[in-house]
């Protein structure tokens, strides 16, 4: 497993890093910064929740999660991915994930870890090649949420 991109989160009261998401072929997620640029740089949001997402309106769900559990979360505005992560500011622990646009870069992702796949049918592999990837490079923040 080759990795492409990582991120890393800062833990607010220890400066302590622990890794966010990371993307590779197969790892966790929120950061495609690879063939497409699909990075996430907006804005995030710092919130202290029972955390209790509706599993109709989200796309991913940690199935560890229990429902009105008190969590402060990071969450925020959707990435180049065009997807919104929520994760445990903590622990970094994934929580849940939603598309807010069509996007293809992204073939699975994991609801345990938060690890993702991207898509291998746009990919570059050759010069000269196009491929049809979306989101486009300015992502799902600029887009019309679908939910």
């Amino acid at each position: 497993m080759t990795s492409i991109g990582k991120q890393a989160a800062l833990s607010p009261r220890t400066t302590e890093t622990w890794p966010s998401t990371t993307v590779s072929s197969s790892t966790p997620a929120s950061h495609l910064n690879d063939h497409w640029d699909l990075d996430h740089l907006f804005e995030r949001l710092l919130v202290d929740t029972a955390v209790a997402p509706d599993p109709t309106a989200v796309d991913w769900i940690n199935p560890r999660l229990r429902s009105g559990e008190m969590r402060q979360v990071v969450t925020g505005i959707p990435g180049k991915t065009a997807l919104v992560y929520t994760l445990d500011r903590e622990t970094g622990e994934f929580l849940w994930a939603t598309s807010t646009v069509a996007q293809n870069a992204i073939s699975k992702l994991y609801g345990a870890t938060g690890a993702v796949t991207e898509n291998s049918e746009v990919v570059f592999s050759a010069v000269g090649q196009e491929v049809l990837s979306c989101p486009s490079w300015i992502g799902g923040r600029t887009g019309v949420w679908r939910r």
